[in-house]
């Protein structure tokens, strides 16, 4: 049960830092298109780029010593995830002006999940 909660939060998250990057940088960031509306889009896309991650996490065994190192691999994740998700923009509805624009969004849905993950330490509901 608790994966399940961990999941969903995440997902909530990845999405509500996506909305929140569209509605402060709008040239830069667009959400949906003709056959999607901006809200399925951002669940879609936060959804997809969760389970990007979760995908991903089965390869980060090796930096598990090293927090800095970890940290620095799921933000290469996230924003090779959202680079990738950008690129199929005509099924996810996502899009981002340039590349770098990933890098920017890859560490704010890092430090979200970060957050996250200490929000769930804290209570214990790892």
């Amino acid at each position: 049960m608790k994966k399940y909660l961990r999941f969903l939060v995440v997902w909530a998250v990845n999405s509500c830092i996506i909305l929140l990057a569209n509605n402060c940088y709008r040239s830069n960031f667009v959400l949906g298109n003709a056959v999607m509306t901006p809200i399925m889009a951002v669940i879609l896309t936060g959804f997809l780029l969760t389970i990007f991650l979760r995908f991903a996490k089965s390869f980060s065994k090796k930096f598990s010593g090293n927090r800095y190192k970890m940290f620095g691999y799921y933000f290469m994740a996230n924003a090779v995830g959202i680079w990738i998700l950008a690129r199929l923009s005509a099924i996810t509805g996502f899009g981002i002006s340039a590349f770098y624009w990933a890098f920017y969004l890859g560490l704010g849905t890092s430090l979200g999940q970060w957050v996250t993950r200490q929000v769930f330490k804290k209570f214990k509901l790892n």
